[in-house]
C-alpha cells in the first residue's frame, strides 16, 4: 500500500491488477440534523436524489436542507390511547413505524410497528390506508394469526420488502417471516424457528429484484430465501463473530440492514454488534470491512453503529444518532492487463479486506483476498 498526496494505491498480487483509492471522497459530514432517530432510509422513487425515511411515528422525506413530512407524526410525544386513524398528511396516526417498502413511484408501504399492522401511502395525496392486518395496539405474545388481510394479526413488524404483488414481513421476536398476497388477500407464515434451527432473530429483508431470491439478516449472518419453493439456507458458517473474505467462511454479529449497490450487485450491510459497516459482493460471494475517513483519520469500527443504510446515486446515507449522515462512496480505477475501467460506488476491494488482519478466531484465512502491501514515510 502507497500513500501519495490523498490517494492509496493497492495491490494483489494474485490478480495482477491495481486500484486507486481517493480517500478525500471518503469523509463522513451530517447530512441532516432530526428530531429523532430514523429507524430505515431508502433512495425516494417519487422525488429523484431526495431520502425517503422513517421516524418515530412518520414518513419523510429530504434533500438535506430539510426535513418534509409525507404522513404521520415525527416529533416523539405520548399519543392518544389506543389511536389509529387513516387520514391526509398529519391527520392519519401511527404507533412506531419502523420499517416501510416502496411499492412503485407512488405508493409505499409502511409497516404501524406499534399497531401491528400493514398501511399504505398515496404519495400523490400523502393519504394513508389500510394494507393487511388488524390495526390495534399490539401485545407481545399470543396474538398472531394468519388469514385474509382483514382479520390477520401481526406481531412488532421489523422489517419488510415487496416484489411482485407479495409482501414479506420479518417479525424479529418470534424469528418468524410472513407474506402478504395483495391478489388472493391472504396473509401466511412461510418460515419460522422451528423450521431451521440457526434461523434466529432475523432483522431484515431485502427482494433481489433480478435474482428471484431474497436476503435475509440474521443474528447470526446471511441466509438465502428462495421465493418459489420458501426453503432458505445460511450462506456463511453459522458460528458469531467477525471474519471477513469468503462469504461461505465469513462471521457476523448481528448485521441490521441491507443497502444495494446495483452497478456492482453489492451490498453495504451494518454488522451491528461487530460495529462494523461491510460489503458483500454477490458476484465474488466475499465480504469486507468498509473503512472510511474521520477527519483525516482511517476508521473502520464504529462505536455506536448506524440504524439504518441507504445508496442513493453514488452516496451512501446512515442513520446514526439524531442526524443522518452521508459518505461518498468511494471512486475506484481499476487497471488489468494495461487498461483501466473507471468503477463508481464501489468498495469490494478496499484495503480492509486484508484477511489475516481482521480476524477475530484462529482458523486460516483465505488466500484469495491476501494483499502485498507496501508502505512508504
Amino acid at each position: 500500500m502507497i500513500y501519495l498526496s490523498g490517494l492509496l494505491f493497492y495491490m494483489n498480487y494474485r490478480r495482477s491488477y491495481f486500484i486507486i483509492r481517493k480517500l478525500e471522497n471518503e469523509t463522513m459530514s451530517k447530512y441532516l440534523s432530526t428530531k429523532a432517530q430514523p429507524t430505515q432510509l431508502a433512495a425516494d422513487l417519487y422525488i429523484p436524489g431526495n431520502v425517503l425515511f422513517a421516524i418515530n411515528r412518520a414518513l419523510c422525506t429530504t434533500n438535506g436542507s430539510a426535513q418534509h413530512l409525507i404522513v404521520g407524526e415525527p416529533i416523539r410525544r405520548p399519543p392518544p390511547t389506543g389511536t389509529y386513524h387513516e387520514g391526509v398528511g398529519s391527520d392519519a396516526s401511527f404507533l412506531e413505524l419502523e420499517a416501510f417498502a416502496q411499492q412503485n413511484t407512488t405508493h409505499v408501504l409502511v409497516a404501524d410497528s406499534g399497531h401491528g399492522c400493514i398501511r399504505g401511502v398515496d404519495r400523490t395525496s400523502n393519504a394513508s390506508y389500510h394494507v393487511a392486518g388488524v390495526c390495534r395496539k399490539i401485545k407481545w405474545a399470543g396474538i398472531e394469526k394468519d388469514g385474509p388481510v382483514q382479520t390477520a394479526r401481526f406481531s412488532y413488524i421489523d422489517s419488510m420488502a415487496y416484489h411482485e404483488n407479495i409482501i414479506y414481513v420479518v417479525e424479529q421476536l418470534k424469528s418468524r417471516i410472513r407474506k402478504v398476497n395483495l391478489i388472493s388477500g391472504l396473509v401466511s407464515t412461510i418460515l419460522e424457528k422451528i423450521d431451521f434451527k440457526q434461523f434466529d432473530l432475523p432483522k431484515s429483508i431485502f427482494v433481489h429484484p433480478a435474482r428471484e431470491i431474497a436476503y435475509v439478516a440474521t443474528f447470526s449472518g446471511i441466509h438465502q430465501l428462495n421465493m418459489t419453493s420458501n426453503k432458505i439456507f445460511q450462506l456463511n458458517r453459522g458460528s458469531r463473530g467477525y471474519r471477513d473474505g469468503l462469504l461461505a467462511n465469513s462471521s457476523w454479529s448481528g448485521p441490521s440492514c441491507f443497502a444495494h449497490i446495483p452497478s456492482h450487485d453489492t451490498f453495504l450491510i451494518v454488522d451491528q454488534f461487530n460495529g462494523k459497516i461491510r460489503t458483500l459482493d454477490l458476484n465474488q460471494m466475499s465480504v469486507c470491512t468498509w473503512c472510511f475517513n474521520d477527519h483525516k483519520e482511517q476508521k473502520c469500527s464504529l462505536e455506536k453503529p448506524p440504524r439504518s443504510v441507504a445508496v442513493v446515486a453514488c452516496t451512501a446515507y446512515f442513520s446514526m444518532g439524531y442526524s443522518i449522515m452521508k459518505l461518498k462512496l468511494p471512486t475506484l480505477t481499476c487497471g488489468q492487463n494495461n487498461s483501466s475501467t473507471p468503477i463508481s460506488a464501489s468498495i469490494r476491494n478496499s484495503s480492509s479486506c486484508q484477511e489475516s488482519d481482521s480476524q477475530s478466531n484462529n482458523d486460516e484465512p483465505v488466500s484469495y483476498s491476501r494483499w502485498l502491501v507496501l508502505c512508504f514515510p
